[in-house]
Formats: structure tokens, sequence, C-alpha cells
């Protein structure tokens, strides 16, 4: 029986280039719902559009400013859950080339690859691992390739996805099992900051900052934290989630330069870009 060579060409690349997409979708969708916000007035007497309209608590009718608080609250807290839902495709992705390369180690060996193989390496495993929470994940890829990611990285990824399990599961409504020993829900994050730096040292710029001539104008990531303490209510600005888009953008390109890293440790072979010398 003849043999076959498995062959598969990956572009790390789609990594990042399809977070991008869902981060750019998830910003469009929330700055157009806080955009609409401000010209809310009050609650429409009815769904339009429906055969039948219903009210069950005819007793909460919202003023203009309570509907546009709960209505800013909601974008915010559905855009979050979106985002954050990003870091477990990403680290699914990363998973299903570590399962390839894995595959490929087999035939380098000298081996055949099989049918069973590819079933057990890529396919059930990848089922298996998708089903895991980020905690799991992160162990798993640790375990399972070596492949460990960046730890302060891996840790802000962390606490985005203890503010995601909070409001997904309790509401947004911060509960025992979402606490650390500080008593607090911690959401941690890198902001992208502008930096003015002087010979009187680095101050952040802001809007509205005189800044003296001879200053010289830069960007850098600084980090940053949020404490939701016990019993306390998730509200997050808009900049704050943006800023957490961004971490999650870092996080997606500081992973796929330590999977190429990885990979080429791994022997794999990469193309040099066009142009390159």
């Amino acid at each position: 029986m003849a043999e076959h060579r498995f062959e598969i060409e990956i572009n790390l690349h789609g990594i990042t280039n399809q977070l991008q997409l869902s981060l750019q979708r998830s910003m469009n969708l929330v700055a157009v719902g806080l955009q609409h916000g401000l010209t809310l007035s009050s609650v429409p007497p009815a769904l339009p559009d429906t055969t039948i309209g219903f009210r069950f608590a005819s007793n909460q009718q919202w003023n203009a400013d309570q509907t546009r608080n709960e209505w800013n609250r909601w974008i915010l807290t559905n855009g979050f859950r979106d985002v954050s839902e990003a870091i477990h495709t990403t680290l699914e992705e990363v998973q299903t080339v570590l399962a390839h390369w894995e595959l490929a180690s087999i035939q380098t060996a000298g081996k055949q690859v099989k049918v069973s193989d590819w079933n057990d390496i890529v396919v059930a495993r990848g089922r298996r691992f998708h089903k895991l929470g980020l905690p799991d994940k992160l162990e798993f890829l640790a375990t399972k390739y070596g492949f460990a990611i960046d730890a302060d990285l891996a840790r802000r990824a962390l606490s985005i996805n203890a503010v995601r399990n909070c409001y997904v599961h309790r509401k947004g409504v911060v509960h025992p099992q979402d606490v650390t020993a500080n008593d607090n829900l911690t959401l941690e994050w890198r902001a992208l900051t502008i930096i003015g730096t002087s010979p009187k040292g680095e101050q952040e710029l802001v809007p509205g900052t005189i800044v003296e001539a001879g200053t010289e104008v830069g960007v850098s990531n600084r980090a940053r934290s949020k404490d939701f303490p016990l019993g306390a209510e998730i509200m997050l600005t808009a900049d704050e989630f943006a800023q957490v888009c961004w971490t999650i953008m870092v996080l997606a390109e500081t992973v796929t330069q330590q999977l190429e890293k990885h990979g080429r440790a791994m022997g794999v072979k990469f193309r040099q870009p066009e142009g390159a010398a």
C-alpha cells in the first residue's frame, strides 16, 4: 500500500487577523450603542413589530436618566462578554496549530501518520480543549505542549475571564466565589497611554494636559486594575472597555510571536516574508 506524507501550511498571522475582525465588530457595536444611548428619553410602551405586547412588571417605569444608564450598562456588559470570549477563541487556534505540529513531528521522526493519529490529536483533542475553562486551557497548553503564555498577560486574561464569569453567572454582582484573598474581584489590563517625557520626568498625558515646550511625546503600555468589592455590581466605562480590547489584542500578538519561536525550536519550517533578504 502506498504511503502518503502529511503536509499542511499554517499562517500564524491568521490568529491575530481573526481576532482583529472580532474585536472591531464588538467595538463598532458598542460605539453605536453608546452613541444611540445619548438620544434615549424613556422606554417605549411595547416592543416594535410584535403581534402581542407584554408588560411583566408594570411598576418598572424608567425615567430618562435610568433608561440611559441601564442601556449603557447593558451595551458595555454585552460588549465585554463578547471580547472576553475572543480569548478562548484565540487559545483554541493556538491549540490547533500545536496539535498539527505534533502530527508533523511524528512524520519527522520517520513514522507514518495514521488516520487514528489525526482523530486523536486534532479532532478529539480539539473538542476536549474547547470544553475547558480558561485556567484549564492555559494549563493544558503548558503541560501537553510545553507552551506557557507570558505570565503577566495570562494573569490579566484570567482576570478578564473572572469578570466575564461574574457577568454570565451572577448578573455582574460580585459573590464569594468571585473574590480573591482581599475580598475583591480584580480586573487587570494594560492601557495604551500617551506619555510626555521632559527633564522633570515622565507624565501621562490626557485631554486638557498642558505640555511644556521640549517635551517628547510617545506611547507606552501601563498596568491598570480595578477592584470590585464583595456584593458590588461590576460597572465599567467605555475607556476601560476599549483598553481591555487592547489588552486582548496584545495577548494575541504576543502569543503568536511565542508560537513562532516554539515552532522554530521544534524544527518547523517557516517561509521567509516576501521581499526579505
